[in-house]
C-alpha cells in the first residue's frame, strides 16, 4: 500500500513539474501581456496632453497603443515609422490616431468627422512621401475606414463625431 501512494505521490509531483515548465515557457513567450508598441515618454506625454484636451479624466489611465496594421510583432512591438491607434485602457473609450514618420515626428489626427479625418491622413502622406509607398498609404486607409465604420459601435466614440465640425454646412 505504502509503495502505491509513494508511486501516486511521484506521479503527481513530475505532472506538476511538467505544468510548471509548459507555463513558464508561455510567460517567456509572452513578454509584453498587452501587446502594445514601445513608445518615448516625450511622445506618450504628447498622447495623454491630446486626450486630455478632449475632455477625458487621463489620471491614473493606461493608455494602449497599437500599430494600425498589426506589424508591432512583426517589429517586436519597437515604434517604427507608420499610423497608429491609441486609447485609454477600458471598452468606453475612444479610438484615436496619429501618424509617426522619422521626418514629420508625430502628427495627431484632430478631427473625426470622415472628410476632415481623412483629409488631415492625405496631408501627412504628402509632407512624408519617403515614408510610405503605395501599398502602404492604401492599407492604411483601408483600416482606417474599417475603423471608421465601427466607431458607433463602441460608447463614446459616437461623442467625438458630433463634437466635430464639418466646414461648409
Amino acid at each position: 500500500m505504502k509503495k502505491e501512494y509513494i508511486i501516486i505521490i511521484a506521479l503527481f509531483f513530475c505532472l506538476e513539474s511538467l505544468f510548471a515548465q509548459k507555463n513558464k515557457q508561455f510567460v517567456q513567450k509572452k513578454k509584453n501581456p498587452f501587446e502594445m508598441v514601445h513608445v518615448g515618454d516625450s511622445i506618450r506625454k504628447k498622447l495623454y496632453s491630446f486626450i486630455s484636451n478632449e475632455g477625458q479624466n487621463t489620471e491614473n489611465a493606461g493608455m494602449y497603443i497599437y500599430h494600425l496594421l498589426g506589424e508591432d510583432k512583426a517589429n517586436n512591438y519597437q515604434f517604427v515609422e507608420g499610423v497608429y491607434s491609441f486609447r485609454l485602457m477600458g471598452p468606453h473609450f475612444p479610438i484615436y490616431y496619429f501618424i509617426y514618420t522619422k521626418k514629420g515626428g508625430i502628427q495627431i489626427i484632430k478631427d473625426y468627422s470622415v472628410e476632415n479625418m481623412l483629409t488631415q491622413v492625405i496631408e501627412c502622406f504628402k509632407k512624408s512621401e519617403e515614408s510610405f509607398d503605395e501599398s502602404k498609404k492604401i492599407a492604411y486607409i483601408e483600416a482606417m475606414i474599417h475603423d471608421l465604420n465601427h466607431r458607433n459601435d463602441v460608447d463614446g466614440d459616437s461623442e467625438i463625431l458630433k463634437k466635430t465640425k464639418i466646414p461648409n454646412q
